[in-house]
Order: structure tokens, then sequence, then C-alpha cells
């Protein structure tokens, strides 16, 4: 950081982390006491494209990542890479998807890494909804995305689950960067 970029309040980037990732297992039972939720038991990281060097193609995601068994990796409509996980058993999805999320921070890829959602689905159809609790690893925090059709949110859902996990869970304060993720590959 030099002082032209202090003087325009420019800041360093966080490096990512996973500190805080672990502890949406341990919030899994409000999600369905006080809000009646469920795991859907799929999860996802998303990564942001490789940059592309000198106009070539961008770096194999695979050549940077052992990408393990079990994941799938899918390209949304918007280039960004999606590895998802599937396992009912939660803890073990946390687990699978914590450590493939320390992989790409302690790779090469930790500049791409964007975003982990986990889906959650209502016990008694119809509910009040799906959610997707989204982990920002730079801050270190959540913010549940509930979607009722695109281009639509349901924001009381949205501040209900705040209210019920802001202190078990880091939830995300600053409501701007509580961004839609339209067409998630993850139920």
């Amino acid at each position: 950081m030099g002082f032209r970029d202090r003087f325009f309040g420019r800041t360093a980037q966080r490096p990512p982390s996973t500190d805080n990732l672990a502890q949406i297992e341990t919030s899994a039972p409000t999600f369905l006491s006080e809000l009646d939720l469920l795991p859907s038991g799929q999860a996802g990281i998303c990564l942001k494209p490789a940059p592309a060097p000198n106009g070539s193609g961008g770096d194999s995601l695979e050549a940077s990542i052992d990408i393990p068994a079990g994941f799938q990796s899918v390209t949304d409509d918007l280039g960004f890479t999606w590895l998802i996980a599937t396992n009912e058993n939660f803890g073990e999805l946390v687990q699978r998807v914590g450590a493939l999320c320390e992989q790409v921070i302690q790779g090469e890829s930790a500049n791409r890494l964007l975003c982990v959602v986990f889906g959650f689905v209502p016990r008694v159809l119809p509910g009040e909804g799906a959610v997707r609790m989204v982990f920002l690893p730079r801050r270190g925090t959540w913010y549940p995305f509930a979607p009722i059709g695109a281009p639509g949110r349901n924001n009381e859902l949205e501040l209900s689950i705040r209210s019920f996990l802001d202190t078990g869970l880091p939830i995300e304060k600053d409501l701007s960067r509580w961004m839609a993720l339209w067409g998630l590959p993850i139920k």
C-alpha cells in the first residue's frame, strides 16, 4: 500500500479465511427450532473466473486445485465456477466444504474465492421458502439470501433469520453486502 492508495481511501484486501465457516454447523438446530428449516444437503464454493494472461484462456481450475471426489464443477451463466458437494449428513458436508475451501485459500486460487453457500429448505412445504446462507471468506461473516423467484427476495425472512442467528453466527452487519445470488446451482 502506497501513499496514493491511502490518500484515495483504498485499503488492502483482507486475505480469505475459513475461521467462521464451521459455525454454520452449530447454528443448524436454530434453523430447525426457530425457522422450521432443514439443511438441503447441498453446499458450494464460488470462484470468479481466472484472469486471462496475454489474451489467452485463463488458468484451468483443475490445474490449481485438486478437486476431491464427490464435488461437481459447474460454470454459471456469468462465468463463475461453482464446486458443489452433496451430503445428507450436514456435519460431514460442512467439513468437506471447509477442507476444500482451505485448499483453495492455501493454493494459487485464493484471490478467486468469492463465497461459500449452504442451502436450507422448509421442513414442511411450502413453508416460508428456501434460504441460502452465504459466507464471505474475506470478511468472515454470513448473510441469508431467500429468493422468491427472480428478481424477488423475501427480505422479511432474511431479517428474521438475522435476528435469530445474530448471537451464534457472525452475521454481516452491512446490509449493502447482502448480495442477491440469482440462479444459484444449490438447492
